[in-house]
């Protein structure tokens, strides 16, 4: 910046803000994206800007020379523009591209530039103009003359009223701006709402008709200087109403031109809408509106962070506009570390990325800078700090001591390794099983000093031993019940045995295997035990189904007991008195009460339950031994 800066003025559209520097006679136009700035030279004590975002073109008004300078807001090339004397604090009406320069040493007039030409015309106004200020919607200039202390209004129109009349207005949504005199919208689809009236009067001649009415006005039409537009737009207003909504509009200051008839003007291209040259038509009106840019946000994050010397990382920007369902925006999002450019990458779906494994090591602040476009504003994201770390130099990793084929790595000890920085060494993934034998796997060193150096990794062997296990196959006791097949069998960890099956007794089924040691029991019958990982003894379980056992005469007691018993009667929970057989033999009685202390029977239910029932038929083949 260069010394006593004064009225500076923004361009809304290419973002750039120019300082007047009274002592240096530079203006510092400042890039409000980066904030980097660029002198120019202009006239001697450049006191006020103004900007007409329209041309983008920035009027320099200089105090100490009888000149005005402009600068092309695209190269930054000025031209100088003479004027009577000295200026001071001058203004621009961008809808009419006129700039008005108040040159207040001796002439007391006001200045003004064709924006097109650079021609100049003077208007005589009060004593020492000091300012002016322009109302674009009505095309009138306001002179402050500082010695006459009054103000002098300048009507550029110098127009007769004509009868024939139209109003139009922005129609405010959320993204219309508040307390703004020019209607500014962030919608790039803004909607204007107005009227057109007539107040043509009858003559004389016809005041006595009854009947005679003023017409309606049927046709407006309108235009509008953005660039895209090829001709006049028709709409047919309803009762004196109309609207009108734009579409896609780009960012900047642009100018909504109405006009109304009775539908019989005579309009080049717009045959359809009237061929006739009524002169019955309104004052052309202006309505000034600037679309801004839709506001974003944007924010950065990296895939690996902390991350090794001379390893990818790739940064990734997501672009959000603050508009709710508003389309995704295109242009460029770059990359910077500090200061320096790292590279750019496109929008694609609100997200840019850029991938680089050139970053030194140490700390990087990384920022993401997105350009904006036609619709949306530029966004910087806040810094994010990347570390990248050097990588540990390992001399000599450990070695592991070695396990039984079954444990997992997290068995084997690591012992011994050296590096610089220290640091410890521990398995990648310790619940790995290894497999029987010798193989290597992953190990991983932790430095001491994790803020500079990164983890490693690399393989270290590790020996598995098998161990024979012996299995064996028994029956549950039950008589006559047998095993076909080796019932000792010596496996290996992690084989299987052969197959062994168990044969139940005449009168009995197979129940199941159980076992100890790690078995965990199972119901197929022959029975192949798979991945041996301890020595189990498996006890292969019958089951007898009930038998009526009759004395001559009745049945048995046992029998009916079972079948017959009601609440309060027969068979006992464990710790009341156990069952009384009446009528058994008294060897029978005692090895079937035996039995029955087993039972959990609730006798409130008919059938005793399938586990107490087991140890009733378990009873039976005593007394039948007996008798």
């Amino acid at each position: 910046m260069g010394p006593a800066p004064y009225l500076l003025a923004i361009n809304p559209v290419t973002n750039k803000i120019y300082v007047p520097n009274y002592d240096s006679g530079t203006v510092t136009v400042i890039d409000g994206t980066t904030n980097g700035t660029t002198p120019v030279t202009v006239g001697v004590n450049p006191y006020s800007v103004v900007v007409n975002p329209v041309t983008n073109k920035i009027y320099v008004g200089n105090y100490g020379s009888t000149y005005v300078t402009v600068i092309d807001g695209v190269t930054n090339d000025t031209t100088n523009v003479t004027v009577p004397e000295y200026s001071s604090i001058l203004d621009v009406n961008p809808v009419t591209n006129k700039i008005y320069v108040p040159c207040n040493y001796a002439n007391d007039v006001v200045t003004v530039i064709d924006g097109a030409t650079n021609g100049t015309t003077t208007v005589t106004v009060g004593s020492y103009p000091i300012s002016v200020a322009v109302n674009p919607a009505t095309n009138k200039v306001y002179v402050a003359n500082q010695y006459a202390n009054n103000i002098t209004v300048i009507n550029v129109d110098q127009s007769q009223a004509v009868p024939n009349t139209v109003t139009a207005s922005g129609v405010a949504d959320s993204q219309t701006l508040e307390n703004s005199n020019l209607f500014a919208t962030t919608n790039s689809n803004p909607s204007f709402t107005g009227t057109a009236t007539s107040a043509y009067s009858a003559s004389s001649a016809y005041s006595g008709l009854s009947s005679l009415t003023n017409p309606t006005l049927t046709s407006l039409y309108y235009w509008v200087d953005d660039g895209t537009s090829t001709g006049w737009t028709w709409v047919s207003p309803s009762s004196g109403s109309f609207s009108v909504t734009l579409s896609d509009e780009i960012v900047g200051v642009h100018t909504l031109y109405l006009f109304a008839g009775y539908g019989d003007e005579g309009v080049p291209a717009s045959s359809g809408n009237g061929t006739g040259n009524s002169p019955e038509i309104s004052n052309l009106v202006a309505v000034p509106f600037v679309v801004l840019p839709i506001p974003t946000a944007t924010v950065v994050v990296a895939d690996a962070n902390p991350q090794s010397l001379n390893s990818g990382v790739t940064f990734t920007a997501t672009v959000t506009p603050n508009v709710a369902g508003a389309f995704s925006p295109s242009g460029t999002v770059s990359f910077f570390d500090g200061s320096t450019l790292l590279g750019s990458g496109s929008l694609v779906d609100n997200v840019a990325t850029f991938a680089t494994s050139s970053l030194t090591a140490g700390s990087h602040t990384i920022t993401a800078i997105y350009s904006g476009d036609t619709h949306y504003a530029s966004s910087t994201t806040a810094s994010l700090t990347e570390q990248i770390l050097l990588t540990p130099s390992v001399s000599a990793w450990p070695t592991a001591s070695a396990i039984t084929y079954g444990q997992t790595l997290a068995a084997s000890t690591l012992t011994g390794g050296s590096s610089t920085p220290g640091g410890t060494f521990a398995w990648t993934t310790p619940t790995t099983m290894p497999t029987a034998g010798t193989a290597s796997y992953s190990v991983t060193f932790t430095p001491t000093d994790s803020t500079d150096y990164s983890t490693v990794t690399s393989t270290v062997s590790v020996t598995a031993n098998q161990v024979a296990y012996t299995v064996t196959f028994v029956t549950d006791g039950t008589p006559g019940a047998t095993l076909t097949g080796s019932t000792s069998q010596s496996i290996t960890s992690g084989g299987s045995t052969t197959a062994v099956t168990a044969v139940a007794p005449s009168g009995y089924t197979f129940l199941n295997w159980t076992g100890v040691n790690g078995f965990v029991g199972g119901f197929a019958n022959p029975l192949t035990v798979t991945n041996v990982t301890g020595a189990y003894v498996i006890t292969a379980n019958f089951a007898a189904p009930r038998i009526a056992v009759e004395r001559p005469g009745k049945h048995h007691p046992l029998e009916r007991h079972h079948r017959d018993a009601r609440p309060g009667e027969g068979l006992q929970h464990r710790g009341q008195e156990p069952c009384k057989h009446q009528g058994l033999h008294p060897g029978l009685a005692a090895a079937v009460s035996k039995r029955l202390k087993r039972c959990r029977w609730n006798p409130n239910f008919r059938h005793p339950p399938e586990g107490c029932a087991a140890e009733h038929r378990r009873a039976v083949p005593v007394h039948q031994a007996q008798v």
